[in-house]
């Protein structure tokens, strides 16, 4: 019998730095932007809020999921998740 040894997943590194906006309305919804795209339309000073510039070395957000960023940016330019207020490790 052959024991079978899983690797847990690497880690998704995030490959852009994003501009954070928070959702003035709905304060646990931030839209993430990479700071080569255009901040997208909807996003104005009435309803949005700048939060932070996050880098690909701090720490992430929870809510934010690399995969679905990098995924969401090739079709949209921006990425759209529902944070906790903690940090995590991706």
């Amino acid at each position: 019998m052959s024991a079978h040894h899983v690797t847990p997943a690497a880690p998704v590194t995030r490959d852009y730095t994003y501009n954070l906006f928070r959702n003035r309305h709905l304060p646990k919804i931030i839209c993430a932007v990479p700071e080569h795209c255009p901040v997208p339309s909807f996003i104005n000073s009435n309803d949005w809020a700048f939060d932070q510039v996050l880098r690909p070395a701090d720490a992430t957000p929870l809510g934010f999921c690399s995969r679905a960023a990098q995924a969401g940016v090739r079709f949209t330019s921006y990425y759209l998740f529902q944070t906790t207020g903690l940090t995590q490790r991706e």
